[in-house]
């Protein structure tokens, strides 16, 4: 349970459920796995683009700790690439991170080529 100032500014007690808390982690992390990718693919192709979507993935990772600290949570990312503790499996992708050349894998299982 955490409390926020409402739009009058008075103070609300604010619960949320054990899976939207397994959410906000979960949101974290995710927002590693992309930047971690976006770094990779700017260091293996120095396209400026890449560089601009990890900052951005970057800034994302930044608010999904400030409701970590929030909600009183424990961080789960570390700065070391590749290590993740809690990423769920989509239901239709398998996320693959490994150094082929430099470069990270994702594969959904919706996409047909």
């Amino acid at each position: 349970m955490a409390t926020s100032p409402d739009r009058e500014g008075a103070t609300v007690q604010l619960t949320l459920s054990e899976a939207e808390l397994d959410d906000i982690l979960y949101m974290r992390e995710e927002k590693k796995l992309a930047r971690d990718a976006y770094l990779t693919l700017h260091e293996q192709w120095g396209t400026p683009v890449f560089a601009n979507i990890s900052w951005a993935e970057q800034r994302h990772m930044d608010r999904m700790l400030g409701l970590v600290e929030h909600y009183g949570l424990v961080d789960p990312v570390t700065e070391t690439a590749s290590a993740y503790s809690s990423m769920r499996s989509c239901s239709h992708c398998t996320m693959h991170w490994w150094r082929v050349a430099g470069a990270a894998s994702w594969t959904c299982s919706l996409w047909t080529h």
